[in-house]
């Protein structure tokens, strides 16, 4: 019994998962906490189980940067105690949901007592989750787009106490000033390196907390495993998908098929393996287009996504419901060229990815002049 009475906290969450020698048994009876957890119970399971591990999830991002904005002003364990209020008003805080919220429910949540009842606050949800889909669609994600502004790597805090570092830092201010330029709000500086904690773009537990060479451990694994993340969906974004790893076999299709399904002369599509890729949204109405293919559309809107083949290993993708379809080029490869009209010559597949927007452009206005051609030789 008395044995039991000295073991701490930590000891206790975490031996049944160690387990091991009495030498390692002594080593965890002299871990602490940071300093500022040990305030509550709540406090303590954020600390021990979020804080500081690094994000790759954009949603989770999102969220995130919505709590800190929202705890400005506020001590942090008001806002965890609020957190599944805002979860429950903010659509689970998936952005494209928020983004699309009206004046009126937006009103009805400065009614709820569940969460903080600022009105600045409150709509600066719906802008930032805004601001935060025009950045998917350029980078490809958030999660590219944040991790830019520290090099991939989390960067560490190697003071003795959590006391002792800044409030805010040259990154904090950089990424503030950034995001207030595409149009966010509550991303001060201060608030901005707050978030860089709490989704690991910073390890800043103290070095004698059990949690920071755990924290440095996942800075290690993500490194190694770190791979590219693809995000889409429809144009009502009811459905919508996340890919990773390195695309496959990007190219253009003109088969009869593609152009039915499609409405378009050729399609883009590129590849990612089925083990790394999951539908986000609602999942897509399955239409049995051929005898080994399933055509992925929006049930809501109806565009299409995509198609699964029985017995492949991979999806197929139209590149064009990518958020930053620019992020992949299709190789010189076509499919069924012979399919696609006479006006319909590519001539962007050569160009980088810099020019690609240029490019499309060009060859708008070179198939405008060949379709003119085509009417007066009569063809």
């Amino acid at each position: 019994m008395v044995f039991a009475a000295l073991i701490t906290d930590s000891f206790i969450k975490r031996s049944y998962t160690i387990g091991g020698s009495m030498k390692r048994t002594r080593n965890l009876l002299k871990t602490t906490r940071c300093s500022w957890a040990a305030e509550s119970d709540l406090l303590k399971q954020y600390h021990d189980e979020e804080w500081g591990i690094p994000v790759h999830d954009d949603k989770k991002h999102f969220e995130m940067l919505i709590l800190e904005g929202a705890q400005a002003g506020i001590n942090w364990l008001t806002i965890l105690k609020k957190r599944e209020n805002y979860r429950r008003l903010f659509r689970g805080f998936n952005p494209n949901q928020v983004a699309k919220m009206s004046d009126e429910e937006l009103g009805g949540c400065l009614k709820d007592e569940g969460i903080i009842r600022n009105r600045l606050k409150v709509y600066s949800v719906r802008k930032n989750a805004i601001a935060f889909i025009d950045i998917q669609r350029e980078f490809g994600s958030f999660d590219q787009y944040i991790w830019k502004f520290v090099g991939n790597q989390q960067i560490v805090n190697e003071s003795g106490a959590t006391s002792g570092l800044p409030s805010e830092t040259e990154e904090s201010r950089k990424i503030s000033k950034d995001l207030k330029k595409r149009g966010m709000t509550f991303v001060g500086s201060k608030i901005i390196y707050a978030y860089m904690q709490a989704v690991g773009l910073v390890n800043g537990h103290s070095v004698n907390c059990f949690r920071y060479h755990d924290c440095l451990s996942f800075r290690k694994n993500t490194e190694e495993k770190q791979t590219h993340e693809y995000e889409g969906g429809c144009l009502c974004d009811e459905t919508t998908y996340i890919a990773k790893g390195e695309p496959i076999n990007p190219h253009l299709c003109s088969c009869t098929m593609c152009q039915k399904s499609s409405g378009a002369p050729t399609v883009a599509w590129v590849e990612f393996s089925l083990k790394e890729f999951k539908w986000t949204g609602s999942q897509p109405n399955l239409y049995r287009s051929s005898e080994k293919t399933l055509r992925c559309s929006c049930k809501k809107c109806g565009g299409l996504l995509g198609t699964l083949n029985d017995g492949y290993e991979n999806v197929c993708i139209t590149i064009s419901t990518l958020r930053n379809p620019s992020l992949i080029v299709p190789s010189k490869q076509h499919s069924y060229k012979e399919n696609a009209p006479s006006w319909w010559v590519p001539k962007i597949l050569n160009k980088s990815i810099n020019q690609l927007n240029t490019g499309i452009h060009l060859q708008s206005n070179q198939c405008v002049k060949n379709q003119k051609n085509e009417r007066k030789s009569g063809l």
